[in-house]
């Protein structure tokens, strides 16, 4: 403890007075008082009532029934028929099947007939390009279907113009048993690099049938004993003019060359193009329109409905 004042100076003397210097001597050092054991208060708790155990499922089996060890595939049955030589209890072949009915020594023979390739899927024309005799007949359809069409006219590259890349997909066609019974190739744009406003209208928005609108109609048909019957638009997308002509490159494996000296050639494209931001605007415009000249405008509350 400090006993000196405000009025001392360096010379006065300062004396620190505690319990340990005053039981301090050369020969012993100072103790230090143990410290008290501080014990905290504890908090009394409100009864609670003992919460039931979590139930746990048995690890042991049910006990069989009366009904199940009476039945005919119990294991004392199964025993019992097996013993009097019952020919479903044994484990043998049924009589009268050869046991080299199958010869599996034909297995490996059988799985190298299967061709590895028959369900492969390029991911590009030049994977495509390794098996021609599978994919260059879905390709020519694609093409013949592009132009008859007329998606695109061959025009000079106009300069200072950066055209629209295109890509080939191609994909197996199956049945509903799951065998393979065609291929199929599309010619998509690579509408990503479109410039709103530019290339494509900005507001191209294109709606789609909701399911609950086509549950309603199959069930009003269905309560009326109506008949009902789709349309399929083979390039649905092709059948729909653009209102923004693009400028692509040729098609990959299709391009028309030209001679020394000469511009290169671009499509000029003008119908709804797969791919393309505003194909699925322009079909649906194409097809809106065509509703309304046969008499069936569409609906209020669902533009997709007629």
């Amino acid at each position: 403890m400090y006993t000196g004042s405000q009025s001392d100076t360096d010379d006065d003397l300062i004396t620190i007075t505690s319990p340990a210097a005053d039981n301090f001597t050369e020969d012993e050092p100072p103790t230090v008082p143990a410290h008290d054991t501080i014990t905290a208060p504890q908090v009394p708790r409100a009864d609670t009532p003992d919460l039931p155990l979590a139930l746990r499922r048995s690890p042991r089996l049910a006990k069989t029934t009366a009904a199940a060890r009476a039945s005919k595939g119990s294991e004392q049955n199964i025993e019992a028929d097996r013993l009097a030589g019952r020919e479903w209890a044994t484990d043998g072949p049924p009589t009268g099947l050869s046991a080299t009915a199958y010869p599996e020594h034909l297995d490996d023979k059988a799985a190298s007939l299967v061709d590895p390739t028959e369900h492969w899927v390029p991911k590009s024309y030049t994977k495509a390009m390794t098996r021609p005799d599978l994919w260059r007949a879905p390709m020519d359809k694609e093409i013949e279907n592009l132009r008859a069409h007329k998606v695109w006219t061959l025009v000079d590259r106009p300069p200072n113009v950066k055209p629209m890349k295109n890509r080939w997909t191609y994909a197996n066609k199956y049945d509903v048993n799951g065998i393979l019974i065609g291929r199929k190739a599309r010619l998509v744009a690579k509408g990503f690099t479109q410039v709103p406003g530019v290339d494509y209208i900005a507001n191209s928005y294109a709606s789609v049938v909701r399911y609950e609108s086509l549950r309603m109609n199959l069930a009003l048909a269905a309560a009326k004993d109506m008949a009902i019957w789709q349309i399929d638009y083979i390039g649905a997308y092709l059948n729909a003019p653009s209102h923004v002509p693009i400028i692509m490159e040729q098609v990959e494996g299709y391009e028309e060359k030209v001679g020394p000296g000469e511009v290169p050639k671009v499509a000029r494209v003008t119908k709804a193009l797969y791919g393309t931001m505003d194909g699925a605007f322009n079909w649906q415009t194409s097809l809106s329109a065509r509703a309304m000249r046969t008499g069936n405008p569409p609906s209020r509350q669902h533009t997709r409905m007629t």
